[in-house]
């Protein structure tokens, strides 16, 4: 199963910390996500720029080594 995993990314210059946003089973749900977090943030958060981005991860089924 793969899950499509949405950070609001931070800035490490600015001392701007990145947050979870949350975990999405379908890549266009996770874009949403993410769309919808760089327009209430304006890619800017606590003094920083940031950016929502999308990563997939695999999750192994149960029993998996």
């Amino acid at each position: 199963m793969k899950l499509h995993i949405v950070i609001d990314v931070g800035c490490h210059e600015c001392g701007v910390d990145s947050v979870a946003v949350g975990a999405y089973r379908t890549r266009a749900g996770a874009l949403r996500a993410a769309k919808r977090c760089d327009a209430r943030t304006g890619r800017w958060r606590d003094g920083g720029e940031t950016i929502a981005q999308v990563f997939e991860v695999s999750v192994p089924k149960a029993g998996t080594p």
